[in-house]
C-alpha cells in the first residue's frame, strides 16, 4: 500500500471519528478538510422527519363551542330559530327555543337542533299524535292533550340527554340573566333610546297613525322627561307636563313623534338598509321579532289609507315574542339577587318608563328611585364594580395585616 493511499485513509477515518464524537456529544462543528469522497452525502444521512403537528382532541374541539357565559354567542343561536318562520314553529315554554339555544342547541334545518360541540341532531315531531276518529270528540282532545303532555316531558329531557355522555353541555347550561335586556347605566340607557326614537323618527308619514302600548301611560308627559334628559345637557328631568318644546334639538310633541317614542320605549328599531322607504321595518334587538309597517293605517300624501287588509292600531306590546324581556317582567328579573325578586317586578319597558317618570327630586339626587334601583340591579358594569369595591376592600386588610406583621417581626 502506498503512502498517499494510507495517509488519505487515516483522514477519511478521522473524518467519520469527528463526526461521530459531535453527535455523541453534543459540541460545537469543527472545520473538517474540504475533500471529496464518492460516498452518500452526510446530508441524507441525518435526515430528520420533521414533526407532524397534532389535531386538536376532540375534548379540545368541545370546550371551543362551550361557553355558557358568552351572551352573543347564545344570541346568535337564538337567532337561528327566529330568523326564519319555515324552520321553526311555536312551541310549548318548556321546550322552546330559549331553553334549546340555552344549552349549545342552534336550528339547523326544520324543527332540527344540533349541538357544535358533541355533533348531536334532535328532531322535534309535535304532529307524532295518534287519535281514533272514531272515538268521541271529548275523548279524542282529551287524548290529543295526554300525548301532546307525553311530547313535551321527552323533548325537554332532550334539551340535556340529547347530547353525548362527555358533552360540556349536558352538564350545564346559559345562565337565564343572558336574554335579559342590558341598560349599562342611566346615560346609556338614555343615550340608547334616543338612538331608537331617531331612527324611528326617519318613517316619516309610513309610522302607522295610532300605535298603542299597554297600561294607560301618559306618553306625553313621559315624552317630555325624555326630551329633557336626552336633548339637554341638564341631569334634572323637566317639570311635571313639559312636552319637550323649547329644549334644544329636542322635536315637538305631535303624532309622529309620539307614535315613534311609544315605539322605542318598547324596544322597537328601525331596520336600515330597505330600498323601498314605504317597505319599513322594524325589529326588536331582544327577541328579534320583526314588523312591516305597511301592514298598518298611515298617511300618504296627506290622506289617511284604511281598509285594504290595512290593521288600525298597532300595539307596540303584543307584537314581540312572549319572552321578550322588554314585556315579560320574569325573563327581564331572571338572574337578580333575591332582595331584587322581592319587589314588584318590571319588564324593560317598565323599568325605563318608571325611571323616566321618576320626580325630579330623585333623579338630581341620582339615588333613592325605584326605578334606578331597578336599573342599577340590572346593570353588569355596576355588578363587576361591586366585586372591585371588594376586592379592594380585601387587599387593603391583606396590607394592613402584612403591615403589622413586619412590626412585629422589627
Amino acid at each position: 500500500m502506498s503512502y498517499a493511499l494510507e495517509r488519505s485513509k487515516r483522514k477519511f477515518e478521522t473524518i467519520l471519528d469527528a463526526i461521530s464524537d459531535e453527535l455523541g456529544s453534543g459540541s460545537k462543528k469543527r472545520r473538517l478538510p474540504a475533500i471529496s469522497i464518492n460516498r452518500r452525502p452526510i446530508s441524507k444521512l441525518l435526515t430528520v422527519k420533521p414533526l407532524t403537528q397534532k389535531s386538536p382532541s376532540a375534548s379540545t374541539s368541545k370546550s371551543s363551542t362551550f361557553n355558557p357565559f358568552d351572551r352573543e354567542q347564545f344570541r346568535r343561536r337564538l337567532l337561528t330559530y327566529r330568523s326564519d318562520i319555515t324552520l321553526w314553529s311555536s312551541k310549548a315554554e318548556l321546550i322552546g327555543e330559549v331553553k334549546w339555544a340555552a344549552r349549545g342547541w342552534e336550528l339547523v334545518g326544520k324543527n332540527k337542533m344540533e349541538c357544535k360541540a358533541c355533533s348531536k341532531h334532535t328532531l322535534i315531531d309535535m304532529d307524532a299524535v295518534e287519535v281514533d276518529f272514531e272515538e268521541e270528540e271529548e275523548e279524542q282532545e282529551h287524548r290529543r292533550t295526554e300525548a301532546e303532555a307525553s311530547l313535551i316531558t321527552h323533548y325537554e329531557a332532550q334539551i340535556v340527554h340529547g347530547h353525548d355522555e362527555d358533552c360540556p353541555w349536558r352538564q350545564r347550561g346559559c345562565d337565564a340573566s343572558l336574554y335579559r335586556v342590558r341598560f349599562n347605566g342611566f346615560n346609556a340607557a338614555i343615550k340608547s333610546l334616543r338612538e331608537r326614537f331617531e331612527s324611528l323618527m326617519e318613517v316619516g308619514t309610513n309610522m302607522p297613525s295610532d300605535v298603542q302600548c299597554s297600561g294607560d301611560m301618559d306618553t306625553k308627559r313621559i315624552f317630555g322627561r325624555f326630551c329633557a334628559r336626552a336633548y339637554s345637557s341638564r341631569v334634572a328631568v323637566g317639570p311635571p307636563g313639559a312636552e319637550g318644546d323649547g329644549i334644544s334639538g329636542a322635536p315637538p310633541f305631535n303624532d309622529a313623534s309620539s307614535a315613534a317614542f311609544t315605539l322605542a320605549l318598547h324596544g322597537w328599531e328601525r331596520v336600515v338598509g330597505s330600498k323601498d322607504p314605504k317597505n319599513v321595518v322594524v325589529r326588536c334587538d331582544a327577541c328579534f321579532a320583526r314588523v312591516g309597517l305597511w301592514m298598518y293605517e298611515h298617511v300618504d300624501d296627506g290622506q289617511l289609507l284604511t281598509g285594504g287588509g290595512l290593521q288600525p292600531t298597532l300595539y307596540a306590546h303584543e307584537l314581540h315574542y312572549d319572552d321578550c324581556p322588554w314585556i315579560n317582567a320574569a325573563t327581564q328579573q331572571s338572574g337578580l339577587r333575591a332582595e331584587s325578586n322581592a319587589k314588584e317586578s318590571k319588564s324593560a319597558s317598565g323599568i325605563l318608563t318608571t325611571f323616566l317618570d321618576g320626580t325630579g327630586e330623585m333623579a338630581n339626587k341620582g339615588v333613592g328611585s325605584e326605578a334606578e334601583s331597578d336599573m342599577a340591579s340590572l346593570d353588569g358594569d355596576a355588578r363587576d364594580n361591586a366585586d372591585k369595591q371588594r376586592f379592594k376592600k380585601v387587599r387593603e386588610l391583606t396590607r394592613t395585616f402584612h403591615m403589622s406583621k413586619a412590626r412585629k417581626a422589627t
